[in-house]
C-alpha cells in the first residue's frame, strides 16, 4: 500500500511540474518557428517510402508553413493558427488549391528535446472538411496524414541551400 501511495506522490508531482513548466503561446510559436526535415510520413494509412522523404524539408514562419521536396519545389503552402490551449495542440491550415481554399484541420505533438537532444514534433490532420484526427495515427482508408518533423541542424540547411 505505502508504494502505491509513493508512485501515486511521484505521478502527482510529475503531472504538477510539468504543468508549472508548460510552454506559453509564445513560447511554442517562437520553438516551431525555422526549418524542419520530415523525417517520418503515413498517407492515409500507407508509410511513405524512406526515398520519397529523403531531402524533403518544411519551413515554418509565425503564420505559414511550406513544404519543399528534394529538388527545393515548393510542394505544400498554408497559413495556420494554433489553439495552445488544448492537449494535443490544434492547428488549423488554409492552403490554396485551385484558386479556392483548401481547410485541414489536425493536431500537434511537441517533444522539444528527443532522446538524441534534437527537437520534434508530430503533426497529424485530416484531409476530410471539418474533420479533426484525435490521436496521432492515420488508419489505412482514412484521409488523415501524419508526419514527424525533426529540426535542421547545420549540415541540412547546407545541403538545401
Amino acid at each position: 500500500m505505502r508504494s502505491f501511495f509513493n508512485l501515486l506522490s511521484i505521478a502527482i508531482a510529475v503531472f504538477l511540474g510539468s504543468v508549472a513548466f508548460a510552454d506559453t503561446p509564445q513560447e511554442i510559436m517562437q520553438k516551431l518557428q525555422g526549418r524542419w526535415t520530415i523525417e517520418d510520413g503515413v498517407n492515409q494509412g500507407v508509410d511513405v517510402p524512406e526515398e520519397r522523404l529523403d531531402g524533403c524539408y518544411t519551413i515554418i514562419t509565425a503564420d505559414t508553413i511550406i513544404s519543399y521536396d528534394r529538388d527545393k519545389k515548393e510542394t505544400y503552402k498554408a497559413k495556420y493558427t494554433l489553439n495552445t490551449l488544448t492537449s494535443p495542440v490544434q492547428i488549423d491550415m488554409v492552403a490554396m488549391q485551385d484558386g479556392r481554399e483548401a481547410t485541414a484541420l489536425g493536431i500537434i505533438k511537441f517533444e522539444w528535446i528527443n532522446l538524441d537532444g534534437e527537437k520534434e514534433f508530430s503533426l497529424c490532420y485530416s484531409l476530410t472538411p471539418g474533420a479533426r484526427p484525435t490521436k496521432f495515427e492515420s488508419p489505412e482508408g482514412s484521409t488523415v496524414l501524419l508526419f514527424e518533423l525533426q529540426e535542421a541542424d547545420s549540415d541540412d540547411l547546407q545541403t538545401r541551400l
